[in-house]
């Protein structure tokens, strides 16, 4: 159970920003200019995009080696609704994932438990509008750019976020997320579909790696507004309660 739960858990996380991975390769011709933060900007964010909705499946590999396969299924709506369901074996559901007018809510079916907590999220897959208001940076190595991208205050030493881009296509391939300069996780693309969504790539969080194919990705289709309705349970209990029973064993 507790590998299934923290692998929900990187779920939620990497679904906030999964949907601003990857944007159209173009080939830039010999001689480019060097690339600005507002032009890297526009190849990471889906301005378009209201709702989204797919499926993924998942394989985790903890130390290098094979710990479990899950699939899942997720639902986006903008400006700051997720929905997710995990399944275990024979398509159960294992585990269900909201965030909803500024509340976070898991609930774990086979407990009948609730576990809850308000976030001050107003939005996940940010606007050109909204990414161009921080404070960002370009510096160059080799064959990449690296578009660094600062949280308000605009005085923070260290990158919220760090995108890596093919210097010749302006392809984005990595991206690193950090809190207070130490690194959460890093996502790796492999493979985009013909939106330019990621289908195929890998997320590194500690000495976990989970490898992730989506597939049945439907852009702006009108999701039920039972997708994102509040759940209910026998017991509710505080969200941290649930990240505590997540720590390992010492």
């Amino acid at each position: 159970m507790k590998k299934t739960a923290r692998l929900a858990v990187s779920i939620a996380l990497i679904s906030f920003v999964l949907f601003s991975c990857a944007k159209k390769e173009t080939v830039r011709p010999e001689a480019w200019s060097p690339a600005t933060p507002s032009e890297l900007i526009d190849r990471i964010t889906y301005d378009n995009i209201d709702t989204l909705s797919g499926t993924a499946s998942i394989r985790i590999f903890n130390d290098g080696e094979y710990a479990a396969y899950l699939t899942g299924a997720v639902n986006y709506k903008r400006p700051a609704s997720l929905s997710m369901s995990v399944f275990g074996p024979f398509g159960i559901t294992v585990m269900k994932i909201l965030l909803a007018e500024g509340v976070f809510e898991i609930y774990i079916p086979n407990k009948d438990t609730l576990y809850t907590a308000r976030l001050n999220i107003h939005f996940l897959l940010p606007t050109k509008k909204q990414l161009r208001s921080y404070r960002a940076d370009v510096a160059e190595r080799a064959d990449d750019y690296m578009l660094n991208i600062y949280p308000p205050p605009n005085n923070s030493s260290s990158p919220d976020s760090i995108y890596y881009f093919n210097k010749r296509t302006l392809k984005n391939y990595r991206i690193e997320k950090y809190n207070d300069g130490k690194l959460i996780f890093a996502i790796d693309i492999e493979e985009t579909d013909n939106e330019n969504l990621p289908t195929e790539f890998s997320v590194t969080a500690g000495k976990s790696r989970f490898e992730i194919n989506a597939d049945n990705l439907s852009i702006n289709t009108e999701l039920p507004s039972a997708a994102f309705k509040h759940m209910e349970a026998s017991r509710t209990l505080p969200l941290q309660e649930f990240l505590s029973a997540l720590a390992p064993n010492r």
